[in-house]
């Protein structure tokens, strides 16, 4: 568990040599299956380490390993843990034939990405949808249509993932939120992706997904 989150050290094991790469890494050079195994023991894991006590009454709680839960071993309480996660939203824009691609000041220089954000306790996937694109980029949204879904472990979200037709290309950005978006065509991107002037996410995040859907199609 703990050798997942290491940087890259390579050690000898008679004569060959073996490298320790962090869990990012190996996302994205195993299987979808290894993945979701991956993803599931490193979420647990930290889980549990976040949970070693009883929130109502204080006792130690106790891992079930057959149904992945937490139960208070306080007689008196036994009061059961189940695992959270957030849902988050993630949004291809379109409008005519270009995407809004969008970036923090937080990220890798020149790494741009879809808009994306959390969940608030009162909101459908949609309503988030459109909530989260006009307090970043002041657009209002039509169309708006599922495509997939990704557990992302390293944060506990579930990240779903939608398609939306903005109904202009007047952007406001919220600098509090992000740093610059951007329209792009497939030709810009592609242009832009060539001369490293646009970093795309890496193929195992749902961000590339989204994009390569709409580029392929």
């Amino acid at each position: 568990g703990a050798s997942l989150s290491l940087n890259k050290i390579k050690t000898k094991f008679g004569n060959k040599f073996h490298s320790l790469i962090s869990l990012r890494d190996s996302i994205n050079i195993t299987d979808k299956t290894q993945v979701s195994y991956l993803s599931a023991l490193y979420f647990l894991q930290n889980w549990k380490k976040n949970h070693k006590f009883c929130s109502k009454c204080g006792s130690i709680n106790k891992f079930n390993n057959s149904k992945n839960y937490l139960i208070c071993m306080n007689k008196n309480c036994l009061r059961k843990i189940f695992p959270k996660i957030d849902p988050t939203v993630i949004i291809l824009i379109k409008n005519s034939n270009k995407i809004l691609l969008a970036r923090s000041k937080n990220w890798q220089y020149n790494l741009y990405s879809c808009i994306a954000g959390f969940c608030e306790p009162n909101e459908s996937l949609e309503e988030t949808v459109i909530r989260e694109t006009y307090e970043e980029v002041g657009l209002k949204l039509k169309n708006i249509n599922y495509l997939f879904s990704q557990f992302w472990p390293f944060a506990n979200n579930l990240m779903v993932g939608f398609e939306a037709t903005s109904t202009s290309t007047n952007l406001k950005i919220n600098k509090e939120e992000i740093e610059n978006a951007i329209w792009v065509t497939k030709k810009e991107l592609f242009n832009l992706k060539k001369q490293k002037k646009i970093i795309l996410p890496r193929k195992y995040a749902i961000a590339h997904s989204l994009i390569s859907y709409w580029y392929n199609n």
